[in-house]
């Protein structure tokens, strides 16, 4: 197993259409947007550095030439690689399809329209110490209504995911921020389309897969709503 940040490959979902976003942001490929005149995806990249990590796979599908110029733009001193898909994927598809750039066995996989302030370092610790399949990070909420929860017992071994219920206010959520081992692409569907949080994670929970509690919340971009505090909260942030 792997001992530092180092030595993993961070791969960062930045595909999606962001639909949600179109009022805000325009064309835009959402992690393109810009907070404080700086890129959402840079903002990223920057945090990664540094964390330590060293290789980046970026799995591009929609505005994949916005996310080339944001690359292209910076210098983040990293080895960044981006993984382009030839149709809509879906969160599953995409990470599948970015598996044949990995250059490391195991894999920190996150989305890319959130922010958070996790330390990779302590959540591999973790994620070895359990000897994890897959490790998802999850925080408490008070509107888990609007992401739907994960259950986990007194080990942090995950033993359900529950979509989201009107009723259910609290409760603990993925952050979006995932350990992977290598092996666990050979469980995912065969099919090339499809969803990581309700055609894979709820399907291999006979296997190794726990849950990385942390406290510190995050950031989510993927409404005009939450891109609003985001800006608010990055822009605050910059000026520090």
């Amino acid at each position: 197993m792997t001992k530092t940040v180092s030595e993993i490959d961070a791969l960062v979902l930045c595909g999606g259409m962001g639909t949600r976003l179109r009022s805000v942001i325009g064309e835009r490929q959402k992690v393109a947007a810009e907070v404080d005149g700086r890129p959402v995806l840079s903002i990223q990249l920057e945090r990664l550095a540094k964390q330590g990590v060293e290789h980046v796979v970026l799995a591009a599908g929609f505005g994949a030439a916005q996310i080339k110029e944001a690359v292209d733009q910076n210098d983040f001193g990293l080895d960044i690689d981006i993984s382009v898909e030839p149709q809509p994927l879906g969160t599953g598809g995409a990470i599948k399809h970015a598996r044949a750039l990995a250059k490391r066995k195991q894999w920190i996989i996150m989305n890319g329209d959130c922010l958070f302030d996790i330390s990779f370092a302590d959540l591999l610790r973790f994620h070895n110490e359990k000897r994890s399949l897959v490790t998802l990070s999850v925080c408490p909420r008070d509107d888990a209504q609007d992401y739907g929860t994960v259950e986990f017992d007194p080990q942090h071994r995950i033993t359900a995911f529950r979509e989201k219920e009107k009723d259910r206010t609290t409760g603990f959520v993925s952050v979006g921020l995932y350990c992977f081992e290598q092996k666990a692409f050979d469980l995912m569907p065969a099919k090339e389309r499809f969803s990581i949080e309700t055609d894979f994670f709820p399907h291999i929970l006979d296997e190794q897969v726990f849950a990385y509690p942390v406290s510190s919340g995050f950031l989510d971009i993927g409404t005009p709503e939450r891109f609003q505090q985001a800006r608010k909260g990055l822009g605050k942030e910059g000026r520090q």
